[in-house]
């Protein structure tokens, strides 16, 4: 989209303070961005081998956590290195959006990216290694490739402009594989919308996105959480009772109440850009709109469907993703009169602002999550060992959703103590019995380094065996 320099200025202005305020909510939220679930593990692993932790190669991790790394070599604290945990990150989405935005000087696909990490994001945010939430970055980059103003390189050839974008579409590879979903959404999008039926530039960034998914898929994804997912969706699409599954999801009540008031706002926004496609008789990407926002809404509602509980986290990272479809007709729109432009920005803004809002509101459940564990490890301050397992229950089980990175979270925030005495939490109702009365050689659930090579400097780790506590 072409913007006079009045509109570049103004829209770029919302999107570095849309930026700036994202940057704010993870420098505050530094504690539970960077202790909660998976981050606990990834922070864990990377103080222990001072180096970098990429499982299932999400790649994208080499682009932000040398910055950490450099914190703890450096011999930073553990607060500032959970600071930078959590603000790490949200930096390098921020140097995407200034290429997006100065580089390609495509205001509206830099804002685009920022309202796509905002509008249906919540509890997510919370988690400050979420691959699915950082790999959106790349889809933007694409979607401001194919939209900028093609005359800002005017050097290129056409074969070094499509090949451009080839390797923009390459750059998907490092991120979560799902990602590549949205990104051909995109991709064909624009290519409804040129109406140009023999572009061979979207001919080629296509197949390209179709290769590396398959790849991925079989490479990476076969092995990982993600693929028995996938496995049992397309298994429930060539069922004929796949429709009526889905009705008896819980996750679909989960959907209907984010509709009804969580996404309401932005919904509505979405709809009226929609409504303005069908107007301008682009009926066809209207029509692709529609069609991948159901595909994806019922791929979360399957990909999720083991949930009997509100378990937000996971479903909502997973959703979010739809932002990155609802939001393309907003590329697209040429609004002529000055007023129209002016009512568009302040749209804009009031969506920032209900982005960050709506992620400061749930910040609750995690700090009462948090003062649950500290309860606990209080409360068995004098055990005979520092390493501690509680039974799991219902009530556990609601306050905390997932319990496999107890250990590593309980082992960060003991840490974090006056004493500095690290202590370790599970729940667990069956543990073995190796564990009561072996000292403590490697950390629970998925780790498998030594915990004597622990840095000390961070960590005061007490080895002796684990003892039943209560609550």
């Amino acid at each position: 989209m072409t913007l006079d320099t009045r509109q570049h200025i103004l829209l770029s202005i919302i999107g570095h303070l849309g930026m700036l305020g994202i940057v704010v909510l993870a420098y505050t939220l530094w504690l539970e961005r960077g202790t909660t679930f998976d981050a606990s593990l990834y922070s864990y692993t990377i103080i222990l081998r001072e180096y970098f932790y990429i499982p299932h190669d999400r790649w994208i991790n080499y682009l932000w956590q040398w910055i950490p790394i450099i914190g703890v070599k450096s011999g930073v604290s553990l607060p500032v290195f959970l600071t930078l945990m959590s603000v790490a990150p949200i930096l390098f989405i921020y140097a995407i959006f200034v290429l997006i935005t100065h580089g390609f000087r495509n205001a509206m696909a830099g804002l685009y990216l920022v309202l796509s990490l905002l509008i249906l994001t919540r509890y997510k945010f919370y988690s400050a290694i979420s691959e699915i939430y950082l790999s959106t970055v790349f889809v933007a980059l694409m979607v401001g490739w194919m939209t900028m103003d093609r005359g800002r390189f005017h050097r290129f050839s056409k074969g070094t402009y499509i090949f451009l974008g080839v390797l923009i579409t390459g750059l998907s590879y490092l991120g979560h594989p799902l990602i590549f979903i949205p990104l051909g959404v995109v991709i064909f999008f624009d290519f409804l919308m040129l109406e140009q039926w023999k572009s061979w530039a979207h001919i080629i960034w296509a197949a390209s996105c179709s290769l590396l998914f398959a790849i991925k898929y079989f490479s990476v994804t076969s092995t990982s959480y993600e693929g028995n997912i996938i496995d049992s969706f397309q298994k429930g699409l060539s069922d004929q009772g796949f429709l009526k599954g889905t009705s008896e999801l819980y996750t679909v009540e989960i959907f209907c109440n984010y509709v009804e008031t969580q996404w309401a706002f932005p919904l509505l926004v979405c709809f009226l850009m929609l409504l303005y496609l069908i107007a301008k008789r682009k009926i066809l990407a209207a029509v692709w709109i529609v069609i991948a926002s159901i595909f994806w809404i019922l791929f979360v509602l399957h990909f999720c469907g083991y949930l009997q509980k509100p378990v937000l986290f996971m479903i909502e990272g997973y959703f979010g993703v739809l932002s990155l479809v609802i939001l393309l007709p907003m590329l697209y729109i040429n609004l002529d009169k000055p007023w129209l432009r002016n009512i568009r920005a302040g749209i804009i803004i009031c969506l920032i602002i209900f982005g960050l809002h709506r992620i400061s509101t749930v910040r609750p459940f995690y700090t009462k999550r948090i003062a649950d564990m500290k309860q606990v490890l209080a409360v068995n301050e004098g055990a005979a060992s520092r390493n501690l397992i509680a039974p799991m229950n219902a009530m556990v089980y609601d306050k905390y959703w997932f319990v496999w990175s107890v250990p590593y979270e309980s082992f960060i925030h003991s840490s974090l103590r006056q004493s500095g005495e690290t202590s370790i939490l599970s729940y667990d109702s069956h543990p073995s019995e190796s564990l009561f009365n072996k000292p403590v050689e490697v950390m629970l659930a998925t780790d498998k380094d030594s915990i004597h090579l622990m840095n000390t400097a961070y960590f005061d780790v007490d080895v002796r065996p684990f003892v039943w506590v209560k609550r």
